[in-house]
């Protein structure tokens, strides 16, 4: 049986999947203790295991990571051992708020007509959101500053670049990163869960806590409601859902560049396709002259949501794109988005045609 904190979520989620493992023919792992970001006690158990030194397992809201201290050189072996021999010399991406993210660009290598959407922490929660990662390039005089793990250095223009994700949007994750920083660990790295380059990313919750069990991993941390239907989570097709049955569990995120070259491109295509990136960044395309380079993008097969189109097409501002598309990770039906946003653009109206009398 497994051991976890207590909560009519969590309850109902460890009970369940037991049963999935029976159905399986699978036995559970014994030890291995099954924690909740949503539950305070938990959070703090994970950001003290962090400040030990630990490597952690959490689900990351579409794929399983590791979250560990990127400064800790210790740290960062115990999650090369994790990953394996095929992970080395391989950059690690970084959590870090985002600006301090931004203080380390080098602006004078984004492109001055991207610059005040790109170097606004405001306007980059509305535009990229936790919808992907964001790679810029980085002051020559940080990156000494930097483990060097966590830089990249472009064998395209020679720049160094540093890679971040934000948990805008992902309540449970964002929480317990924020508890992170304020306790002093401010270089928090990131990476999926898995063996480099022999094993696809893990996106359902038994495949993940049998390879945390393998590893050493004796505790993981879950917000039972990406898996379970306790906050009316519709089914999804099985082609979405990995083996849970619930939730859009698909892979790893997407990537973004800016660079001074290209301007804005995509790197790597994941969990969100093209065209999302198209409606969301349409003005910012429109207003600037740019396009969306996608030249060199590396496809991940099979891991893109699949997304209603009505959710993000039809000239939508970006903020309207950005709460449709979370409020439907999370649960909330295409019709339901659909009404809400209705009242939205109604409201906006009268607000505009009373700015005008």
């Amino acid at each position: 049986m497994f051991e976890g904190s207590s909560s009519i979520d969590q309850d109902s989620y460890l009970s369940d999947l037991e049963k999935r493992f029976v159905e399986k023919g699978l036995e559970p792992p014994e030890r291995v203790q099954i924690r909740s970001l949503r539950n305070p006690v938990d959070r703090d158990r994970a950001v003290k295991l962090v400040i030990e030194g630990n490597v952690i397992a959490v689900y990351n809201g579409g794929v399983w990571a590791l979250f560990w201290d990127g400064a800790n050189e210790a740290a960062t072996q115990m999650m090369l051992e994790i990953k394996g021999s095929k992970r080395e010399n391989k950059p690690s991406a970084g959590v870090i708020d985002m600006k301090s993210f931004i203080d380390m660009v080098d602006k004078s290598k984004i492109p001055e007509k991207l610059q005040k959407y790109f170097l606004d922490v405001k306007v980059l929660s509305i535009l990229i959101g936790s919808f992907s990662f964001l790679r810029m390039p980085i002051r020559d005089d940080v990156v000494s500053t930097l483990p060097p793990h966590m830089v990249h250095k472009s064998s395209e223009d020679g720049l160094y670049y540093f890679q971040n994700w934000s948990s805008n949007g992902i309540p449970s994750i964002d929480q317990f990163l924020k508890k992170l920083r304020n306790s002093g660990v401010n270089m928090i790295a990131v990476t999926s869960m898995n063996k480099s380059g022999i094993q696809s990313e893990i996106v359902d919750d038994i495949k993940g806590i049998i390879f945390a069990f393998e590893n050493g991993l004796d505790e993981i941390y879950i917000d039972p409601t990406f898996f379970s239907n306790s906050n009316n989570l519709p089914k999804r097709d099985a082609a979405d859902v990995g083996d849970t049955g619930y939730g859009l569990n698909r892979g790893s995120y997407s990537i973004l560049q800016i660079d001074p070259k290209n301007g804005i491109s995509v790197k790597r295509i994941g969990t969100f396709g093209l065209n999302l990136y198209e409606a969301i960044l349409r003005d910012v395309l429109i207003e600037t002259g740019s396009s969306l380079d996608s030249s060199s993008a590396r496809l991940l097969e099979g891991r893109q949501h699949n997304i209603p189109i009505s959710l993000f097409e039809g000239g939508l501002s970006p903020e309207i794109i950005n709460t449709s598309i979370l409020a439907y990770l999370n649960g909330k039906s295409e019709n339901d988005i659909i009404a809400w946003r209705t009242k939205q653009l109604k409201a906006q109206e009268k607000r505009l045609l009373r700015k005008k009398i």
